[in-house]
């Protein structure tokens, strides 16, 4: 085999493994079962309409957002016996593995450090993510029983649980050609010619310093910020070039993915006086030379509207509560969505400062879920709480779950769905102690309650509360060290429109009396202020997650979502209390 090193960026690379044709023809078993289900998938592609239709749509989104990083760590092939045996024999004739490189791009005695980075940041990522993966996807077994349907939560759980196999095993097997000497660098003149008229477009000369996933040091000028090598058609060229097709792919990804990582740091970080940034994490807000302004609601910004009632926001909750997870909100379906990989990691962040912190065994970790609404979340949680397994050292298995609401009507569909949902585990399994209770964050009273918590999550509540008033309690209701993660509507999708429903006997809109369209750089300002400061997220360079609707999307948002096209509507950031 042989190994690729492609630069994308002035400080971002992959690395790609072309496999010898020896293994190409002699594939093993998951290479069978791999090509059976990319032909599978090309049969529902070719669907006009249906559930084959939306799933492969769906389908194509997941992909292109599955880091570039863990498709270069999937091209190479896991380590077993016979393959350690041939590797070896390589070795004792002195015949290594080359890794081939542009030597105008990298220099030649920074190409083994490059890949060593690529082979450890994310391996124990992936080790994690693979046993959460396989160990919720026997919980969704109760979809199967819709019909026509297929369990389509199951089969993507099982592919993103191969997935994050098969990168880590990469990762695995490069870190064993390094730690045994059989990668070569190898410096490629066709690669170096093909660099050649890309670096020239570039207006930074010289030589290349890789950082593979950090973020970008700060340098003096505007000559320090980082950018593109390539562009998304020099993928097939270079696919050509180096003998290798399946690389155009996987350049025409990262370029995608990295281009959206700078364009999100220069329109919501590069020119904002309120962030304090440098290209540094985790983010500060310059607390000193921000203004707040006083929040304005969104329906003093938007048209009237005859045929709207604003209501106060916790009775229009409680008239909204039994129609809530099944009107066709698609903000809430990206929500959930986003959870799904932004749950487990908060859990991992939440674990470390356990640690740091040194809690005793004996005392329950306390979880909080700050405007639980009908136990969407809490649910979520649970379950990603229970998919961590027995070689985690799971110190959640005994935790404390606090949902904390102000609508009575939230709260009772909440509690139906948690004790279905822990009426599902069975045999041995612990069960966290689940407790819901009524909490108003609009109360100007002294209410708060005094629990400490070890993390809490608050999602699509933010919208509804001063953001002075939302981070002052969120303050008292955590321990120091304390994670925090919250999502919310974006500020853009607020400038069109708000939170509400349809009243499904009067036909009415009911919009509840108070919503804000917060600014991401004021939600940071506040939260600093507050003793508050954002940590980095392995899906997102600036610490914040940011999300559009885009017309590929649209078949899993539903309908509703068709007139945001090319709007971002949602964001999510975890904080940690100093």
């Amino acid at each position: 085999m042989r190994l690729f090193l492609v630069p994308i960026s002035t400080r971002r690379a992959f690395v790609y493994c072309r496999p010898s044709q020896t293994a190409l023809k002699t594939g093993g078993y998951l290479d069978r079962i791999t090509n059976k289900a990319a032909e599978t998938w090309s049969n529902f592609e070719a669907a006009e309409n249906g559930w084959k239709k939306k799933l492969v749509t769906y389908g194509h989104v997941v992909l292109q957002r599955i880091p570039y990083e863990e498709w270069g760590l999937k091209s190479i092939p896991p380590l077993n016996a016979q393959r350690q045996l041939e590797e070896e024999s390589l070795k004792a004739k002195q015949q290594p593995v080359d890794v081939m490189f542009p030597v105008n791009a990298i220099k030649q005695d920074s190409v083994l450090s490059v890949l060593r980075t690529l082979g450890t940041e994310r391996q124990d990522l992936h080790r994690r993510k693979m046993w959460w993966c396989l160990g919720i996807a026997p919980l969704t077994a109760p979809v199967a029983i819709l019909p026509v349907i297929p369990n389509i939560p199951f089969f993507y759980l099982a592919y993103r649980g191969w997935s994050h196999w098969r990168a880590w095993s990469g990762s695995k097997h490069l870190i064993h050609l390094l730690d045994n000497n059989i990668a070569r660098p190898h410096a490629s003149s066709e690669l170096e010619r093909f660099y050649a008229s890309r670096l020239l477009r570039d207006k930074e000369q010289g030589k290349i310093e890789f950082q593979p996933g950090s973020t970008p040091k700060e340098r003096d000028g505007p000559k320090g910020r980082e950018r593109l090598l390539l562009e998304a058609e020099d993928g097939k060229e270079l696919g050509e070039i180096l003998g290798a097709p399946g690389i155009a792919i996987e350049v025409e990804r990262a370029v995608f993915q990295i281009k959206q990582r700078l364009d999100a740091e220069e329109q919501n970080w590069g020119n904002n006086p309120s962030i304090n940034l440098h290209f540094q994490m985790p983010y500060t807000a310059n607390i000193e030379s921000t203004t707040m302004s006083q929040p304005q609601t969104i329906q003093s910004s938007l048209p009237s509207d005859p045929n709207v009632r604003y209501i106060d926001t916790v009775h229009a909750y409680d008239q909204w509560a039994n129609v809530y997870d099944g009107d066709g909100n698609f903000l809430q379906a990206l929500d959930t969505i986003e959870m799904c990989s932004l749950l487990p990691e908060f859990l991992s962040l939440v674990e470390i400062s356990l640690q740091s912190r040194q809690k005793e065994n004996d005392t329950a970790v306390k979880l909080i879920d700050l405007g639980c609404g009908t136990g969407r979340n809490t649910v979520q949680l649970l379950q990603t709480i229970g998919s961590r397994t027995d070689n985690d050292e799971n110190v959640f298995q005994n935790a404390e779950i606090i949902g904390l609401d102000a609508s009575n009507g939230m709260l009772d569909v909440a509690r139906k769905a948690v004790t279905f949902f822990l009426g599902t585990i069975v045999g041995g399994n612990k069960k966290p102690n689940v407790t819901l209770s009524q909490f108003d964050l609009l109360e100007e009273d002294d209410s708060t309650p005094t629990t400490k918590a070890d993390g809490m999550i608050s999602t699509l509540v933010l919208e509804h509360v001063p953001l002075n008033t939302y981070f002052s309690i969120a303050a008292k209701l955590l321990h120091p060290g304390a994670y925090f993660l919250v999502s919310n509507m974006h500020a853009d999708m607020g400038k069109l429109s708000q939170a509400g429903f349809v009243d499904p006997a009067t036909k009415t809109k009911i919009r509840p009396m108070r919503s804000y369209a917060h600014e991401i750089g004021d939600v940071l300002s506040e939260a600093a202020r507050a003793g508050f400061e954002v940590v980095p997220l392995s899906n997102s360079s600036t610490g914040v997650v940011e999300r559009a609707v885009t017309e590929d999307i649209l078949g899993v948002l539903g309908q509703r979502a068709s007139k945001y096209v090319g709007v971002t509507v949602w964001f999510g950031v975890c904080f940690r209390k100093k």
